[in-house]
């Protein structure tokens, strides 16, 4: 066995074992019918995803991740993650659905919350329609919240109030709508295994962040991943000084996200102070009322200063 493998060799070993998956019969159907489907909506599909998880499809593509290891022990679990506390692995993400499974250290969890005693717990409202199914989780005492308003796609919610309160089995099955629902283990008394199939793409712009006892806002977040990715790297070019970058945040100027569009005209004026100006003056016009204002603002401080 050869110990030389370039970390491209890796990457594309990952992918390779990546579409052995979808040799599983219950994938493998599934994939059939979300084939050029014209208009995806993730509920429709619950008992799908019920049964893909709930079948012997994890010890399925363990299976094969063994595999990979015994032909080459440079190989790397592909998104794996974790602490002290939980494990998660990415094991699928369609153009459709996610599905990440995680494990709870009960013990770690424990401890967590010992040292954390005297800190301000938060929640967070999932950003996507989500199916959870638990495998190992008998005893587990878990809290389900929804926001205290009507769903607003622009905006977050200002509180949140308690649902329901449920004792887990092993097998339930939990729906959380996008932002609507948070979830807390309130109590976790042993290890804990479920599983998470999530829609790919959030119908919502930003989720809520809750103080737990007060269940009122302290903050906000984008729902999609992109978007975050997106603002990040307007930071990050701004920061490095990377003049290249400036026609890419001119073209994020017109991002579908509000605060996308706006953290790429600032990050834009720190790279080229002209450009930046124009950006904002464009700005001025946005659909969404607070880039709108805030760059109104910007402009007449602009014209102060001249």
């Amino acid at each position: 066995m050869s110990t030389e493998k370039s970390v491209h060799d890796i990457s594309e070993l990952q992918l390779n074992v990546h579409q052995t998956y979808k040799q599983h019969p219950l994938l493998n159907a599934l994939m059939a019918k979300l084939e050029n489907i014209e208009h995806f909506s993730f509920f429709d599909f619950s008992n799908d995803f019920e049964a893909l998880v709930a079948s012997d499809f994890l010890d399925f593509v363990i299976a094969k991740e063994i595999g990979a290891f015994n032909c080459e022990e440079y190989y790397q679990l592909p998104l794996y993650h974790g602490n002290d506390r939980v494990k998660g692995w990415s094991i699928l993400n369609t153009p459709y659905f996610r599905l990440t499974t995680f494990s709870f250290n009960q013990a770690g969890i424990s401890v967590h919350r010992e040292n954390k005693v005297k800190e301000q717990f938060s929640l967070k409202i999932t950003p996507h329609n989500t199916l959870l199914y638990f495998a190992k989780a008998k005893g587990t005492i878990l809290d389900i919240y929804e926001i205290a308003s009507e769903l607003d796609s622009q905006n977050a919610s200002q509180t949140i109030k308690l649902k329901s309160t449920i004792t887990l089995n092993d097998g339930d099955v939990i729906k959380l709508k996008a932002g609507m629902n948070a979830i807390h283990f309130r109590e976790v008394n042993d290890d804990m295994v479920y599983h998470e199939v999530s829609d790919s793409k959030s119908p919502i712009k930003v989720i809520g962040e809750y103080n737990l006892a007060s269940l009122q806002l302290v903050g906000v977040s984008a729902a999609n991943i992109a978007s975050s990715r997106a603002e990040m790297f307007a930071e990050m070019v701004a920061n490095l000084n990377h003049k290249a970058s400036i026609p890419v945040l001119e073209k994020l100027g017109t991002h579908t996200d509000h605060f996308v569009r706006w953290s790429a005209a600032m990050n834009l004026y720190t790279l080229d102070q002209d450009a930046g100006v124009q950006l904002i003056h464009k700005l001025t016009s946005d659909p969404h009322p607070d880039v709108q204002a805030t760059a109104k603002r910007c402009c007449e401080m602009f014209a102060e200063q001249h």
